[in-house]
């Protein structure tokens, strides 16, 4: 599979259930009937065609329309067959909406998650499938701890050993965080406005970069931005003026 951003829609309103195998066999032809169906998608001589694979516990789709002059864009979907999610390519697609009625659901929610490692997307999407939960988390107690050469009284290795606990040997990988606030002028005599402050994070693994920011204790190890990874779930991060920066 190709790597692309992949951006996590949550499916609401299931139409039907049925058997995992009844969906995957069905699957092409109920995205073209609710292609044909759609007079947005369908315009002129233009036809539908849909392509689907198995792998692992994904079915991987693609849906374009072409003619015999030409051919418009590709639409490309990841969904783990019986849940209620799916990965696509863009939200931005006139035939997401005829795929999500074959995935045999009436509409979608943009879970505002996006990556390029699906499993860390689906592991981040569903709770269920994360280390820790929000009612099971271990609570982080800066303690000095005995390292090589001396005594340790930085933290590093009581944040190192939090993390850990919280994430496993192997978290989630994003490459791609936003942190949006909002607050006043620090002096209204100058200028009375609020200002819109927004801090974007890149990186080939933001959780690797954020923990070592930890450990040198430039952020704290129960920071908000950790919280993108189990409880916020979202690359976007929206934090008020009146909440403690940590």
């Amino acid at each position: 599979i190709r790597p692309r951003t992949w951006h996590v829609i949550k499916l609401t309103e299931q139409i039907k259930d049925e058997p995992i195998n009844t969906f995957i066999r069905l699957l092409p032809s109920r995205i073209v009937e609710a292609l044909k169906n759609s007079q947005s998608a369908v315009n002129g001589n233009k036809r539908p065609q849909v392509q689907t694979i198995k792998l692992g516990d994904l079915i991987f789709i693609s849906i374009q329309m072409v003619s015999n002059l030409k051919q418009g864009g590709v639409l490309y979907v990841a969904s783990p067959p019986g849940q209620a999610v799916a990965l696509v390519s863009t939200l931005h697609s006139n035939l997401l909406r005829a795929c999500v009625q074959g995935l045999g659901y009436k509409k979608f929610e943009d879970a505002c998650l996006n990556g390029k490692d699906i499993p860390s997307l689906l592991r981040i999407f569903d709770n269920g499938n994360n280390t820790a939960t929000v009612t099971d988390m271990p609570e982080f107690v800066a303690t000095p701890c005995i390292a090589r050469g001396g005594i340790d009284f930085t933290n590093s290795q009581a944040t190192k050993n939090y993390l850990s606990q919280m994430f496993g040997p192997a978290p989630p990988i994003l490459d791609t965080l936003t942190v949006k606030s909002e607050t006043d002028f620090f002096d209204s005599a100058i200028l009375n406005k609020r200002m819109k402050v927004i801090l974007q994070i890149k990186s080939e693994n933001t959780f690797s970069t954020l923990q070592k920011w930890a450990e040198i204790a430039a952020i704290s190890p129960t920071s908000e931005l950790f919280q993108v990874f189990h409880t916020i779930k979202s690359n976007q991060i929206q934090i008020s003026n009146d909440e403690d920066d940590e």
